[in-house]
């Protein structure tokens, strides 16, 4: 079994940073879902972490904006 990684604060700040974007019609939504995956495993990697092909995947990615969204609009949304 792989060993979960839990979020850092930077992560959290370029996920928040992420809805924003999606929510202002910046940026569409499965670019930027891309992006921020290959963002944060680069990051990841760089760091030394040894990664999967789950790793802050898009599906990974998608699951956490749902929760994000869902805290940034006071459970209106997500």
């Amino acid at each position: 079994m792989a060993v979960r990684i839990g979020w850092d604060k930077y992560e959290v700040a370029l996920l928040i940073d992420a809805c924003n974007k999606i929510r202002n019609n910046e940026i569409d939504k499965t670019e930027c879902i891309h992006k921020l995956s290959t963002l944060l495993r680069q990051r990841a990697k760089a760091n030394g972490i040894n990664i999967d092909e789950v790793f802050r995947n898009a599906n990974g990615i998608t699951l956490q904006m749902t929760k994000m969204e869902y805290l940034l609009t006071d459970g209106k949304k997500g």
